[in-house]
């Protein structure tokens, strides 16, 4: 082989594995600080007004159980209002939406679609007429999607969280539907352990959450300085870029669940998936050099943390070609077994099987469950084909409607 080759080689397998090692060890680190459960805290008395935000295109068939959901919500009805931005919908969405007392109904059409634009034009409308005295004003925008399930005590813990001074907050993430097959029974658990390992580990050590795009809460007056500018077709993750330049970061708050309804088939998967990646590798050529830049000038390590999130599909795609690399040496090409030495590759494995086993079974307390691990971790392989596609078409922002239509399992209770 080439001296030249063998250098690249060499220099990607350093860097990569610098990557991946830095990836895994921010991780297993958190790890640690969410193995401990969270203990719930008492509540503020119900001071803060809240705007509810729901996005809807063709949803008629989920929509209304989380209206009702969100009219039954344990919390004073005169300090919050639910509205709900119908999409360009050709269905039942506004009738249904309509008939659920309380509930505004903003009609959007026009070809600017997706979930995005439907923000903006909602945010938009209520500080208008917030401004003009036809409307309300809010303290808080809170948004969540059609599809979502949510639990009774939402705008209360959302109301503690402010009143602690936090601007930007995001809800505990649960599923649905986990139990309708086996893909979105591994969802379930990779949503399981995120939560425990993850979002818990960064509460407790104090760096910033990730915002997963539906039951998070953000302070009005934020809203009202920047508008909405977010133009990516992940605008959670880009919100998170912009407001941690600005010093505010999201913070998770366990008690306060939104149910998501996730995929059933691994085609709908993927294509949610790629749709991500895109977005999240716009952000990263977008956002990660201001991110770092902003981090070191400022002494900042939240800063810093929110730069180091954006490399994750980097790793992800790292992985992948190192998996190859790894098989060539095995099957093809004897020369690039020197690249993958047994006990490095073992150390990795044991790391990437330690964290979703003691994340599924601290947060799901059942063995049963750990049976579905070898699906997962198969599963997970969705992600690295996704980040492969996204990084050569992250510049296609087509937004997709995943379509939707379960209902919340049994054994779940708001």
């Amino acid at each position: 082989m080439p001296v030249i080759v063998d250098d690249i080689l060499l220099m990607f397998w350093v860097l990569s594995w610098i990557l991946i090692g830095t990836i895994y060890l921010h991780s297993v680190g958190l790890s640690f600080f969410g193995a401990r459960r969270w203990k719930p805290r008492s509540d503020h008395a119900p001071e803060k007004r809240f705007a509810v935000l729901v996005a809807a295109h063709n949803e008629a068939e989920v929509i209304g159980a989380l209206l009702q959901d969100l009219a039954g919500q344990e919390y004073p009805c005169s300090l919050y209002d639910v509205f709900v931005i119908a999409d360009n919908c050709s269905d039942r969405t506004v009738e249904v939406a309509r008939g659920v007392s309380g509930v505004r109904v903003f009609v959007k059409t026009g070809p600017n679609r997706g979930k995005g634009p439907a923000m903006r034009a909602g945010i938009e409308r209520i500080l208008k007429d917030a401004e003009t005295g036809d409307g309300k004003v809010y303290d808080a925008f809170t948004f969540f999607d059609a599809d979502n399930r949510v639990s009774l005590n939402f705008l209360q813990k959302m109301n503690t969280e402010l009143c602690s001074g936090n601007r930007f907050i995001q809800g505990y993430l649960g599923t649905k539907n986990p139990f309708d097959n086996w893909v979105t029974r591994v969802i379930y658990q990779s949503y399981a352990m995120t939560n425990r390992l993850w979002q818990l580990g960064k509460r407790r050590t104090g760096l910033p959450s990730q915002c997963g795009g539906t039951g998070f809460c953000i302070d009005a007056d934020l809203l009202a300085e920047l508008g909405w500018p977010m133009t990516t077709i992940t605008e959670d993750l880009e919100m998170v870029c912009v407001l941690a330049q600005r010093g505010v970061f999201p913070v998770w708050s366990p008690e306060a669940v939104v149910y998501d309804e996730k995929p059933r088939s691994v085609r709908v998967a993927m294509r949610q998936r790629i749709r991500w990646m895109r977005g999240h590798f716009t952000n990263l050529f977008r956002f990660f050099i201001p991110l770092l830049r902003t981090g070191i000038r400022k002494r900042d390590v939240r800063v810093l943390d929110c730069a180091l999130y954006l490399l994750y599909p980097l790793s992800i795609f790292a992985v992948g070609i190192q998996s190859v690399l790894w098989l060539l040496g095995a099957f093809i090409i004897p020369h690039l077994t020197v690249l993958h030495p047994g006990p490095l590759f073992f150390l990795i494995l044991a790391m990437a099987t330690y964290y979703p086993i003691l994340g599924i079974y601290l947060e799901t307390k059942s063995l049963r469950e750990l049976l579905y691990f070898p699906l997962l971790l198969v599963f997970n392989w969705t992600w690295v084909l996704a980040c492969f596609v996204a990084l050569f078409t992250f510049r296609n922002r087509t937004w997709y409607h995943t379509p939707h239509g379960s209902t919340l399992d049994d054994g779940i209770h708001l």
